[in-house]
């Protein structure tokens, strides 16, 4: 390793099927290690509010993540202050042609 640290994780595709089985219980392990030093920013194309994202990562983390076991770890998450949402508005994202 460089030692080399990052400023931000920024994560493309958060609304998707792989954050919601797999990104959301790994960023809450992260946390639960205390490993997880970093805002996340979830980039997504969808019409989603942060709530709707941060509903999102919690039912996720209940359903295959096996729970919010450690509350203080879901709290240092926070997912209103680590986890913020940009989506990207159709008309900017250009049109594949053939």
């Amino acid at each position: 390793m460089t030692g080399i640290h990052a400023d931000a994780l920024c994560w493309f595709g958060a609304t998707g099927d792989l954050g919601h089985k797999m990104t959301f219980p790994a960023l809450y392990r992260m946390c639960k290690r205390g490993t997880l030093t970093v805002p996340v920013i979830a980039v997504a194309h969808s019409g989603w509010t942060l709530d709707d994202l941060q509903g999102r990562a919690r039912e996720s983390i209940d359903t295959y993540g096996g729970g919010v076991d450690d509350p203080a770890a879901f709290e240092r998450a926070n997912y209103q202050r680590t986890l913020h949402s940009w989506s990207t508005p159709g008309h900017l994202v250009p049109t594949a042609r053939s």
